[in-house]
């Protein structure tokens, strides 16, 4: 989808990485507040916004931030109910 590696969390997509930098799936409601958050940005693809996912400059990210990032993003994911085996 973005061109990188995802994680998932209970068959969701939670993290993952690609040339922009860091992926975060922080859902709707936390995604104005992330995009406070240093060195992110708003995700979208081929210019089509993908609300409730943030760009994270890896640059702007240590250790204590990306532990920050996950939490935000399994509050969200945690949430969902978990995908089936395919």
């Amino acid at each position: 989808m973005f061109g990188g590696i995802c994680f998932l969390f209970r068959g969701n997509m939670l993290c993952g990485t690609g040339k922009p930098g860091f992926m975060f799936r922080v859902g709707k409601d936390q995604h104005r507040s992330a995009l406070t958050r240093a060195g992110a940005r708003a995700m979208d693809i081929n210019g089509r916004p993908f609300e409730g996912f943030i760009w994270v400059d890896p640059e702007a990210c240590d250790a204590r931030a990306l532990k920050g990032w996950i939490a935000m993003a399994v509050k969200y994911v945690a949430a969902l109910p978990p995908k089936g085996e395919r």
